[in-house]
């Protein structure tokens, strides 16, 4: 079954027996059933004031054949995720926008990690960063509000303290040993 303008110069639709059904704008058709779902082609909008919930029993999944993944904000794309050489890319397009991770700490919400953009992407954590190694190719800037920097063992039984002393107004490089503290080294103000 084929529907059409008067003058069967344009289709609005087709109705075809045991397969496919399709609907056409302007005679370009724009959404076609098949045995696996649905196919359309351009946009689909939402322009009421409600929102728009895709809820699905099983996996949702998005395919792009291009590779990319925009999300936008009343037309400007806010986040843009892509891959290029089998990596993953997540940018935020919008100048020295920053990328900031939010989470709930017990009851309370947290910013758990912000990447400053304006700063080239500096990495500003919440609470202590833990690793299993480093590797720096430049330098290490580190500043501790107490003045106090540790470098301990695994275990936490032995550890180098840099703190500063509040007596000199320098700064003392102390070691535990496990049992007792000692200060191996003293810097102190010119």
């Amino acid at each position: 079954l084929v529907i059409a303008n008067a003058a069967h110069s344009e289709n609005i639709a087709k109705f075809i027996e045991n397969g496919e059904v399709q609907l056409y704008y302007d005679n370009v058709e724009k959404f076609n059933t098949q045995d696996a779902g649905v196919v359309i082609h351009g946009t689909i909008a939402n322009e009421g004031a409600t929102d728009f919930t895709i809820d699905v029993s099983q996996d949702l999944c998005f395919d792009s054949g291009h590779g990319d993944f925009y999300f936008k904000d009343t037309g400007s794309t806010i986040l843009n995720l892509y891959e290029s050489s089998d990596d993953l890319y997540l940018l935020n397009p919008r100048g020295d926008g920053d990328i900031i991770f939010q989470g709930i700490d017990g009851s309370s919400g947290i910013t758990a990690l912000t990447l400053d953009m304006s700063e080239a992407g500096q990495a500003i954590f919440n609470a202590t960063v833990q690793a299993t190694g480093a590797l720096l190719t430049d330098f290490l800037e580190v500043r501790a509000d107490d003045a106090e920097l540790y470098l301990s063992n695994a275990a936490n039984n032995r550890y180098f303290r840099m703190q500063r002393n509040n007596s000199t107004a320098g700064i003392d490089l102390q070691f535990y040993d496990g049992s007792s503290t000692s200060t191996r080294l003293s810097f102190l103000p010119a």
